[in-house]
């Protein structure tokens, strides 16, 4: 137990290090986590706005092409 905490203290140390050669301070992080966060949300939508016309598209060869394999394999279709 002991261990673990001093290996995750040692941890956040090196990390904080890491970022902070990096020019990257806890201040910044926390002044930058809301407009992060509906970025990305913002990326999200746009992804799936892209990606479900061609979804769509998609779906209209492959879920009758696998309906039928479906179907032959449960011997529905002789």
């Amino acid at each position: 137990m002991i261990f673990r905490l001093l290996a995750l203290f040692l941890l956040c140390l090196f990390v904080g290090l890491l970022l902070d050669s990096f020019g990257i301070s806890a201040l910044g992080i926390l002044h930058n986590t809301g407009p992060t966060i509906l970025l990305v949300g913002r990326l999200a939508g746009r992804m799936i706005e892209w990606a479900v016309p061609y979804m769509l598209l998609g779906a209209v060869v492959v879920l009758p092409l696998a309906l039928i394999v479906w179907a032959v394999r449960r011997g529905l279709w002789r």
